[in-house]
């Protein structure tokens, strides 16, 4: 066999395309996911006509040519099954196309390499694999790129278990975008500054989105930060009226029955051990509950802290160490500036939270040695009772 015909029998002809082709559009008319409203026929001709036209500013031979509209046919082959991982399906489907039709061992790793490379941006040096590349990729350089953004995420919503919102979505392409390069000269000079012209666009308009998303113009979120202050509010009132509960029983309990106990101890002194565990009981509780009523201290914070929203003058404990006259100049110069207002409504919610959890863990430590205390207190008296009485 001469070394003509050993490479013929490694590169792909026009009926292998044209074979490839049927293949792959019969399977996407058959099969394919109607969550992708990108990734279908249509798409899949423009990219081979861009391809083409690369072909006639950069030509290649016709085996070249050949595997370049073979890895690009074959790239759609995952769209028609999975919505997880197609490219990853597409490599599978197309190894099992190329060995159930007798194609060689060069051939089908040309083709699963090749599209194993597609995802990524990894120098590429084999000419058809760089072309395939580029064209996949001309969508960074689309001249409808917001309206090709919108359509992206809807699918990728669609397709993917996991939603994503548009500024991570937006965020994920402009990474993309970044650390994306163009392999081949025509495609550089082609689509490199209308990416470049994209990147700019994309970032203008995920700013947008962000101001939009503000506190300051989002009245449900705006909506959600008072109800989430107000419940907290009200949890700090129920704490401190649990609280005062406790030190209240509590108090009681020592004034009632300690008296009573201190009578009958001298006749009695069983009533001892109770009598104790009964006062360590009532005296924790009632410290417990008074350091969950007690105010917490915060360090004054400096005008920078005001003014950058790190501390909330919207939070009482934050401004008390300021005159009425600080406080307006304060408030006045935070209110014009969106960014740090937001920050500020943030970290005073935030307070108020450690505050709640703060007087929370105390008065939880508070019920639980009450608990303890008395039922201990009450065992003690029994055992005191039973074992001791004739004592």
């Amino acid at each position: 066999m001469t070394d003509k015909t050993q490479n013929m029998k490694h590169e792909f002809n026009e009926h292998d395309v044209l074979k490839i082709q049927t293949f792959v559009e019969n399977k996407l008319q058959s099969n394919i996911n109607p969550a992708y409203i990108i990734h279908d026929i249509s798409y899949l001709n423009k990219l081979i006509k861009k391809a083409n036209k690369l072909f006639k500013k950069d030509p290649l031979n016709s085996s070249d040519q050949n595997l370049t509209h073979a890895l690009i046919y074959f790239y759609f082959l995952g769209y028609s099954s999975d919505k997880n991982n197609p490219l990853q399906k597409s490599v599978s489907e197309a190894q099992a196309y190329l060995v159930g039709n007798g194609y060689t061992e060069d051939q089908i790793k040309l083709v699963t390499q090749g599209l194993a490379s597609l995802n990524s941006f990894d120098r590429i040096h084999s000419k058809p694999h760089a072309i395939a590349h580029d064209v996949l990729y001309t969508k960074f350089s689309s001249k409808k790129i917001l309206e090709f953004m919108s359509k992206g995420l809807e699918e990728q919503n669609i397709a993917s278990d996991q939603k994503t919102d548009e500024v991570k979505w937006i965020s994920q392409t402009l990474d993309d975008m970044i650390e994306h390069k163009y392999n081949t000269k025509v495609a550089k000079k082609k689509w490199k500054q209308r990416k470049r012209d994209n990147i700019k666009l994309l970032r203008r308009h995920l700013n947008k989105i962000k101001r939009k998303s503000s506190l300051t113009s989002n009245k449900q979120a705006m909506t959600m930060f008072k109800t989430s202050s107000r419940n907290q509010i009200d949890l700090i009132n129920i704490a401190d009226k649990k609280a005062g509960i406790m030190i209240t029983v509590n108090a009681v309990l020592i004034t009632i029955l300690l008296p009573l106990f201190a009578s009958y101890i001298i006749d009695m002194s069983y009533f001892i051990i109770p009598s104790v565990i009964l006062i360590i009981t009532c005296g924790l509780s009632i410290v417990l509950a008074t350091l969950a009523t007690k105010p917490s201290t915060t360090d004054t914070p400096s005008h920078q802290d005001y003014i950058s929203g790190n501390k909330s003058l919207f939070y009482f404990r934050n401004f008390i160490n300021l005159n009425k006259e600080e406080y307006r100049e304060n408030i006045q110069e935070l209110i014009v500036r969106d960014a740090q207002f937001e920050n500020a409504v943030v970290n005073g919610l935030y307070d108020q939270g450690i505050t709640l959890g703060i007087k929370y863990r105390k008065l939880t430590w508070c019920y639980w040695i009450f608990a303890i205390g008395m039922a201990l207190t009450i065992l003690s008296l029994l055992v005191s009772l039973y074992f001791f009485k004739d004592f």
